[in-house]
């Protein structure tokens, strides 16, 4: 980790893109003002926040119409950063 990282207040996760995830990353970046998303070459999403970071499991399965869970998203977390 870097000092830049570790030192910082940005929380972050990168985020294997395909299904609804550009949804879901919408409906994150509605949830946090701060937050910032970019679609990567390759087929991931980098989404960062300064502060934190709220997922809204409950507004995803709305969203989605059907039940979204904790495995559900961590199936799609590649890395994350923060505290």
């Amino acid at each position: 980790m870097t000092a830049e990282v570790r030192n910082s207040n940005w929380v972050g996760f990168k985020l294997m893109d395909g299904g609804d995830m550009g949804d879901i990353i919408d409906l994150i970046l509605d949830d946090n003002a701060s937050a910032v998303a970019d679609l990567m070459a390759g087929g991931y999403w980098e989404l960062d926040a300064e502060g934190e970071l709220v997922v809204d499991l409950r507004k995803i399965s709305a969203l989605l119409e059907r039940p979204f869970r904790e495995t559900d998203f961590l199936v799609s977390v590649s890395s994350y950063y923060g505290r």
